[in-house]
Order: structure tokens, then C-alpha cells, then sequence
């Protein structure tokens, strides 16, 4: 009896499910998604109407044929291959199509395969492509003219530089380079010089840039070193560093500061032993420091390439492991707690990417178990590298012993001094850890903007798991005379040996094979033997495998670090690009610097992180001035969301906010369309379901097929709006005043508009009234149910929402005290207070708010992929040796081309493929969600996110309070 009475109340909760399910109302607009296949037109056939020889190169002028009439949008999705026995490159100038031909001897015929792309800038769309074969006969006879060369060269330059041309707006550095020098190799083949190069950009200013510099990298190799410019040598160099007159920055009085906070000033052992002018980075626990940094490499790392949109990974983590000899995962799991009682990481300069001097300290606990684990990553890296070399110095009679390889892929620096064991990259960087010890350097924990920062963040193992500090001596050293010189030189050398590799792989683009040794390089004109040199004159080494290298700045992905690199003057142009920086900077940063502290908590299961962060001074003239002036300095305290997406934003008393709105009732026409009634708050959000799916692909944000997309009718568009669950509120501070706003907008709608808008009273919820404006379109195509826009007023709020679900949703949360609110008065409040505020929240993994989140990631992946592919096809072309290792990609190009939702290349067929996104023109639209993709794994487990902003203080104190958090389940 118990066994029926469970079978059948089995079964009848499956049939609830079942009729649930089938009752849950789906999306009404479809995607299309899988490959796009490309359209083959039928072949054409064109005949030459000039060829000639040189240099062991035939080239073939021919007409466009008729049926195919290439544009500049074209050309920008243009790809050209040359099919037959002989290796060759064609290019398409007007109505001219260029052929080269490796070899002495013309065929009878070439075959030109054309990859043409359609329009590609709208968001979502992947379009497919159209295949046009082109059929050129080369008679015996034709004319034969000298500049031939030089025209192909010219419309090369054009073809490889729209091939470079992302439909964003970015330009590869390889192509840009690649077009630059055929524009000089085409001026060359024509009169024997060099054609003009273009102006310089104020000298060095672009080379001054605070952040990676790789912008100034990129540019010096599609304009300078394309055009084979170079920078002035170092016998210009006649003024002295010490001469250049650095920003003038005042120190904040901060034991003022700090007597007027009213707290103690609480900090960690280790920021004693750490230079006052280093980026310092400390965790309590070992085992912490691993898991956050894992959550950063999950989280954060594939977020930052999609928003750069940039095509690959630098293995930046993996990197400096190696170079360190640690193993983050080893040291976790083996260490933990009990060696270490503490772990920081600091770093020299901000320039983490090109390569800067990165030091670990670790507070000892035992000995004996952190030196036989270091001992035991040493020799794992010795099997790895065989000739790795040991050496053994003092600084100021301390003991360092140094292990690294000749190409510094390895370089520990590793001192023991009173229970801190010190692991680092950079001998400079030991030596200034000793003179701090020694009392001969400031400690980082005796600086001021340090300790009032530790007075905000008292240290304490409960209440932080990790602590970032930026201070005013770090910064003031990042924009010194010194750095700022020694990056722009280090930029300059790094596009110097770019140069190299490039022009390497422009003869396996142009050649067919990749080149035996660099001679041949030069022979075939791709480089001069000048360019093997920097302008300090330190030679430049090249070797297939490993790339391009000098002595004194390292290799192109990996770079010497500032910290060891030696300055003592500067040319004139260096001090001119100095002055102008250090005028700009002072235009916004007036009197101060500017420390940043944030403090980092975990929960123990991983599934919570938040980040509270605060930087002084604001920076003036900037976005966040734009912020408090549109919002006031008022503070709300922002409400807690059950599914949803919200902004909340905090409305002050003389915020730009109220006087915009009210501008926007006289452009109406209407002097009594006012919002003097306008509270504290003002939130824009939206709920959740399937309505939501159908506006983000009315709004482009979902991939698909563009072929297979049908504009939807005006009925569509109207039930997607009378559906989207999205809405607007604000607090009510004069309900009368608000009245007289609606009676107002009424009356200016029914004027505007006679017959066609409508006010409805709606049905009551929980004694709130709502009103009903419906607006009916007339026509062939008017939808056959008008659109509506709800309201209503409830608890000092009113709510506008475009359907009625959605409006009774909201005023059950106004009701139920989860409206936005303002702080306690006497300060006893626990709640964050701030002025504006993003939150999110999802109850399930499939819900649809994780969807559409989902499609906009898709959306921009998209963009990343095509980077990633043209990146790929550089190498593979270049390289001539199949798919190219990891190995090769970070010697050429500094990173490894790859996508950011996982997936292979592969080579198939001589053909570039990826195993997630088909091929360039024959591309694959995923549905979404992405099945087994990093972000979207990332987004499933996703729960909350929430970020709230604040200003805080006024003069010295005025600075920025950054509340950062999210969960997952």
C-alpha cells in the first residue's frame, strides 16, 4: 500500500511539472544560430595586362572582372589567396587585381580565390561570406613595365593593412606594420628612395602614457618603425635626469588627517620591511592569497581580454611564477599556515605586462618547510631549463642567492633576513629591501598616507583577508622623469624588436617559407641592417624559435625590468615629451597625490568575495565629477534585490538631476510639467523572463545568423514591450506636486496626440491604486493590442512600469520595506550608504536575466574572435611550420591568440579552424548559453553583484569610496 501511494504521488508530481513547464511562457523571437555557410558564385575570367620579373618574382596586372566590383567596406572584410604550384600573394587596388608569384617562370593561368564579407558592424550579426574564384590568363606577350613592382606593393599595403582593420575601429600591429613597410618597399621599387614618413606625435608624448604603454608600442609599429623611422641615438642624450623637473606634488598632512579621524592606526608586520614607494599587496594566509588569486584568474582575467578585446592570453600569472620558481597551487596546499604567517607581493612600477620587478616576502613560520619546498619548485624548473646557472652575491653583507638562465625566463634573487624570506625578479629590488632594513630607505608602514589608511582599514585577520596599497611615493616614482623616460625607451626598444619578428613574418607571408636566419630577412629588403640595433646602439639577436632579444631590455614579451635599468640623461625631445606630460598631469591633479587602499575579504567556501576600496584625491574635471554633479552628494542606502537588475541612484539637493528634468517639461512645451515633488532616490531596473530574452534580440544584443534574421512586425515589437518586465521608480517628496506633474503630462499627451492615448484605472493591489495609459496606433500594421505604460503611487514612491505584473511586483517590495532609503541620522546605521548603486541578483542558473547576460558576453566574444583569428593567420602564414606553438606566439607577438569561450585552432587542411567557431568565412554562431564555456560556467554559479559608489569628504579629504561584492551559489 505504502509503495502505491508513493508510485502515484510520484507520478502526479511529475505531472504537475509537466504541465507547469508547458505553461511557462517562452520567448517569442527566434535566433538563428550554427554555421553560416558561404555563397560560391560562379567563376570569372580575366586576362593580364602586364607582367615582369624581378628579384626572382613574377608579377601579373590584370583588370577586376566584370561582376565583381570591390568597395572600401569590402576591403575591409576582404580575404585573397592564390591557388597553383607556385606561392603567391594577390592584392586588389580600384579596378586593378595584383598577383605575385614566387619563381621565374609565368603560368599560363592564375587562379585568385576571393573571400568577400558582408556588412559585419551591427552588434549580434555574423554574416556569411561570398567565395568569387577569378580565373587570370597571362599571355606570352604583354607589356612589361619597371613600376609594376612598386603597384603591387602599393595595393598590398592596402590589402594587408583593411586585413589589419578590425570593423571596430582596432588595428593589429602586424598588419599596420606589414602595410607601413610595403609603402615604403613600393616607394623603393619606384624611385629608389624612401617615401616620406609622417609627422612625429609631439616627439615622445604618446610614449608617456601612466598605464602598459602597448597603445605607444603599436602605434611605433605601423608609423615608425613600418616606415623604418627611427628614435634619435644616444649621443643626443646631453641633459641630465636629475635637471628634468618632476610633477610637483604636496604630500597630504596626515598626521592631522589622522588625529582628526579619531582611530588607531593598526598594521601587519611585513610592511615594515617593504620601500614606501613600492604597490604592496598582503594576505594574512597563504592558503588565501592562492584561492584569490585563482578567483581573479576565473573571474576577472577572461572579463579584462573581453573588455580590452584583446585576442589572447600573456599567461601574466604563469609567467612570474616561473621566473620566481613558485608555484602558487604547491605552495597552498603544501605551506598553507603553517610556514608563513604572512605573504606579501609588491611590485616596482605598474607596467606588470611588459615586465616589472615583482618580489614575494614571506613572514616565516618554519623555516625548514618553506626552504624545502622553494628548494623542491627550484629544481622542477631545472628539468625544465638544464642550463640554468647559480650565483651568489651581498648586499651591505647580506647574503643573495641568484638562479637564473641567460634569457631571464628564470630569475630568483632570493634573501633571508630576521624571519622574512625575500623571493624576487630583480637584484635592484633586494637591494632596496635591504636598505629599508638596515634603516637606510623609509618602510612603507612609517609613511603617513599608509597609516591613515590603516587608522580607515585597521588591520585585523578577522575583518580583511587581503589588503592592496597604492602609495603617494609609488605614485610620485610611476611618474617621475625617470620612469617616464626609461618606459618610453623601453617601449621604443620592445617596437624595435617587434620590428624584427614582423618583418620575419612578412617574408613567410610574401615568401612561402619561413626565412633560413635573419640575413635573409634583409636581403629580400623585409628589414635593414640597421634595424638590428637600438638606438643606444645594443644589438638585437633573432632566432626562429625564440624571437627577437637584446641584452639590455630583454626579449618582446618579456622585458627587463625599470627597477634594472640604468638612466642618467635624456635628449632634449625626452625632456620636452616630459614637460608636456607633467603640464598635462598638473591640469588635473592639482595639489596631491593620490593613495588607494582597498581591503579584500573571502568567505572560507570561495563562494563571497567583496572589495571595499577607497583612493584620495578624486580626480578633478573627470567622469566621477560628471557623476556628482548629475546625482548631488546625497546618500541612500540601496535595497536588496530578490531577481532582478537595478541602478539606484541618490538625488541631493542641488543635484544637475532636478534642474535637467525640469528643462526637459519646458522643451516639452509645458511650463507645469515640473519635478519639484522628486525625494531622495531615483532606480531604473528590470525583473526577470522571457520577455527580456526577445528585447535583448530586438536590441541586437544576441548573436545570430544576420541571413536567417526577419525584422519583427510593429505587433511584435508592442507585445515584447507590453511584456518587458522593466520599470522606473522614484521617491515622492510632495505628493501634490506630483499631481499637478501627471495632470499636467496628461493634458500635454491628449493635446499632442487627441484620441490616441487613454487613462485607465487599474485594478487595486493591497490598497494601491494603479492607473492604466494606454496609447493606440492606428494603421495597416498597428499592433492588435495597444501599448501600455502602468503606474502607480505607493508609499511615498511612485513606479512606472511598461506591464502590470511587473508595476505589482515593484510596489510589493515598496510596500514590504525594500525600497531605497537614506542613513540613519545618528550614524548607528550598518547598512553601506552611497550615492549610486548597481545591483544584481538571480534565483536560478537558467533564469532568463543570466541568459541575456550571457548573449552580451557572446556578443562581444564574437569581436574577440575575429581579432583572435586574424592573429592566428599571422602566425600560421608567417611561420610556415603548421599551427604554431605557444611558445612561438609569445615570441612574436607577446601573447597566445585564443578565445575567450575556450575552443581550439586547428589547422585542417592548410586551413585555419576552430573547434568552437568554424572558420573566418565559414563561421559558427553558438547558442547561447555557450555550453562549457568559462563565462559561462562564471554567469551558472553567479547569485548577486553588487557595486556602490561614494564621495567622501571635501578639500584634502575629498576622495572616492568603492563598495565591490558578488556571491555565487
Amino acid at each position: 500500500m505504502k509503495l502505491r501511494l508513493f508510485l502515484f504521488s510520484a507520478a502526479l508530481a511529475s505531472l504537475v511539472l509537466l504541465v507547469t513547464a508547458a505553461k511557462e511562457p517562452q520567448p517569442t523571437l527566434k535566433v538563428q544560430t550554427g554555421p553560416v555557410a558561404e555563397t560560391e558564385e560562379p567563376p570569372l575570367t580575366t586576362s593580364a595586362v602586364a607582367r615582369t620579373r624581378a628579384k626572382g618574382h613574377i608579377y601579373i596586372e590584370a583588370a577586376v572582372p566584370g561582376g565583381w566590383a570591390p568597395n572600401r567596406w569590402q576591403n575591409t572584410n576582404l580575404k585573397l589567396s592564390v591557388q597553383g604550384p607556385q606561392h603567391g600573394v594577390a592584392a586588389v587596388d580600384g579596378t586593378r587585381l595584383y598577383v605575385r608569384l614566387v619563381g621565374k617562370k609565368a603560368p599560363k593561368r592564375v587562379t585568385v580565390v576571393a573571400h568577400v564579407g558582408g556588412q559585419t558592424w551591427q552588434r549580434g550579426s555574423v554574416t556569411g561570406w561570398t567565395r568569387k574564384t577569378v580565373h587570370v590568363d597571362v599571355p606570352r606577350k604583354v607589356a612589361a613595365p619597371k613600376e609594376l613592382p612598386a603597384r603591387f606593393f602599393r595595393a598590398w599595403s592596402q590589402y594587408i593593412r583593411a586585413r589589419g582593420d578590425a570593423w571596430w575601429g582596432r588595428r593589429t600591429p602586424f598588419h599596420s606594420f606589414a602595410a607601413s613597410r610595403a609603402s615604403v618597399m613600393a616607394g623603393r621599387s619606384a624611385t629608389g628612395t624612401a617615401v616620406n614618413r609622417r609627422e612625429r606625435r609631439s616627439d615622445l608624448g604618446e610614449m608617456m602614457s601612466l598605464y602598459t604603454g602597448a597603445t605607444s608600442v603599436e602605434e611605433a609599429l605601423q608609423a615608425d618603425r613600418g616606415l623604418r623611422y627611427r628614435e634619435e641615438d644616444a649621443s643626443k642624450r646631453t641633459v641630465a635626469i636629475d635637471s628634468i623637473e618632476a610633477v610637483p606634488l604636496k604630500p597630504h598632512p596626515w598626521e592631522e588627517m589622522i588625529r582628526e579621524l579619531g582611530k588607531p592606526v593598526k598594521s601587519e608586520p611585513l610592511a615594515a620591511r617593504v620601500p614606501d614607494d613600492m604597490l604592496y599587496l598582503h594576505f594574512h594566509d597563504l592558503r588565501t592569497a592562492v584561492k584569490a588569486a585563482a578567483d581573479v584568474d576565473q573571474w576577472l582575467t577572461p572579463l579584462a581580454r573581453l573588455v580590452e578585446w584583446r585576442s589572447g592570453d600573456s599567461f601574466l600569472a604563469e609567467r612570474y611564477e616561473r621566473q620566481l620558481m613558485i608555484e602558487r597551487t604547491g605552495l597552498s596546499k603544501t605551506l598553507g599556515h603553517i610556514a608563513a604567517k604572512g605573504v606579501a607581493v609588491t611590485c616596482g612600477d605598474p607596467f606588470l605586462r611588459e615586465g616589472a620587478d615583482v618580489s614575494i616576502l614571506f613572514h616565516v613560520r618554519n623555516k625548514t618547510l618553506l626552504n624545502s619546498s622553494l628548494l623542491g619548485y627550484e629544481a622542477s624548473a631545472r628539468s625544465r631549463h638544464p642550463k640554468m646557472k647559480e650565483a651568489t652575491y651581498t648586499v651591505h653583507g647580506h647574503s643573495v642567492r641568484n638562479v637564473f638562465t641567460a634569457d631571464r625566463t628564470v630569475n630568483q634573487h632570493r634573501m633571508d633576513l630576521d624571519g622574512v624570506i625575500y623571493v624576487s625578479n630583480s637584484r635592484r629590488a633586494i637591494e632596496r629591501f635591504a636598505d629599508v632594513y638596515d634603516g637606510r630607505a623609509p618602510a612603507l608602514q612609517k609613511s603617513g598616507d599608509y597609516r591613515y589608511m590603516r587608522a580607515v582599514y585597521p588591520y585585523d585577520r578577522a575583518e580583511e583577508d587581503g589588503y592592496v596599497f597604492i602609495s603617494d611615493a609609488f605614485v610620485a616614482r610611476a611618474i617621475s622623469p625617470r620612469t617616464k623616460i626609461l618606459q618610453a625607451r623601453r617601449m621604443a626598444a620592445q617596437a624595435d624588436m617587434a620590428a624584427v619578428g614582423y618583418a620575419s613574418l612578412m617574408y613567410g607571408w610574401l615568401e612561402g617559407r619561413a626565412p633560413k636566419n635573419i640575413d635573409a630577412v634583409v636581403e629580400a629588403g623585409y628589414l635593414s641592417r640597421d634595424e638590428l640595433k637600438h638606438a643606444d646602439g645594443t644589438p638585437i639577436a633573432f632566432d626562429a624559435a625564440t624571437g627577437a632579444s637584446s641584452k639590455v631590455w630583454g626579449r618582446t614579451s618579456v622585458l627587463t625590468p625599470l627597477a634594472d635599468l640604468d638612466i642618467a640623461k635624456a635628449t632634449p625631445a625626452e625632456k620636452a615629451a616630459y614637460d608636456q606630460f607633467r603640464t598635462g598631469y598638473q591640469r588635473y591633479w592639482r595639489t596631491f597625490i593620490d593613495p588607494i587602499a582597498v581591503r579584500i575579504r573571502r568567505s572560507s567556501d570561495g563562494k563571497r568575495f567583496e572589495v571595499d576600496g577607497r583612493m584620495l584625491p578624486l580626480i578633478e574635471r573627470s567622469d566621477y565629477d560628471e557623476l556628482i554633479g548629475m546625482v548631488g552628494r546625497g546618500l541612500i542606502v540601496p535595497p536588496v534585490l530578490m531577481n532582478g537588475a537595478q541602478w539606484t541612484l541618490a538625488i541631493g539637493e542641488k543635484s544637475r538631476l532636478r534642474r535637467e528634468l525640469d528643462k526637459m517639461g519646458r522643451f516639452l512645451g509645458s511650463t507645469r510639467i515640473k519635478f519639484g515633488w522628486l525625494g531622495d532616490w531615483v532606480m531604473v531596473g528590470t525583473g526577470d523572463g522571457p520577455a527580456l530574452w526577445d528585447l535583448a534580440v530586438l536590441t541586437d544584443m544576441v548573436p545570430r545568423a544576420k541571413r536567417h534574421w526577419k525584422s519583427p512586425r510593429d505587433a511584435e515589437v508592442a507585445g515584447i514591450l507590453n511584456h518587458a518586465p522593466l520599470y522606473v521608480g522614484a521617491e515622492v517628496r510632495n505628493p501634490i506636486s506630483l499631481v499637478a506633474t501627471l495632470t499636467a503630462i496628461r493634458a500635454f499627451a491628449e493635446s499632442a496626440a487627441p484620441g490616441m492615448v487613454e487613462w485607465k484605472e487599474g485594478a487595486r493591489h493591497r490598497n494601491v491604486k494603479t492607473v492604466k495609459i494606454e496609447v493606440t496606433l492606428r494603421g495597416r500594421n498597428a499592433p492588435p493590442d495597444p501599448f501600455a505604460i502602468h503606474y502607480a503611487i505607493a508609499d511615498s514612491a511612485i513606479i512606472v512600469a511598461l506591464n502590470e505584473a511587473t508595476l505589482l511586483q515593484q510596489v510589493d517590495r515598496i510596500l514590504d520595506g525594500h525600497a531605497p532609503r537614506p542613513p540613519a541620522r545618528d550614524g548607528t546605521d550598518d547598512e553601506v550608504a552611497v550615492q549610486t548603486h548597481l545591483g544584481f541578483a538571480a534565483d536560478r542558473p537558467d533564469s532568463w536575466l543570466i541568459k541575456v547576460a550571457q548573449a552580451m558576453i557572446e556578443t562581444e566574444a564574437l569581436r574577440q574572435r575575429s581579432a583572435a583569428f586574424r592573429d592566428m593567420e599571422v602566425l600560421v602564414n608567417g611561420l610556415r611550420k603548421g599551427l604554431p606553438t605557444r611558445e612561438s606566439t609569445l615570441a612574436y607577438l607577446g601573447f597566445h591568440p585564443a578565445t575567450v569561450q575556450g575552443g581550439q585552432f586547428e589547422l585542417t587542411d592548410g586551413a585555419l579552424t576552430h573547434t568552437l567557431y568554424g572558420t573566418e568565412t565559414t563561421p559558427i554562431v553558438p547558442a547561447v548559453p555557450v555550453e562549457g564555456a568559462p563565462l559561462t560556467r562564471l554567469l551558472e554559479t553567479l547569485s548577486t553583484v553588487g557595486a556602490g559608489i561614494e564621495f567622501e569628504g571635501e578639500g584634502k579629504t575629498r576622495g572616492l569610496h568603492i563598495r565591490l561584492g558578488w556571491s555565487r551559489r
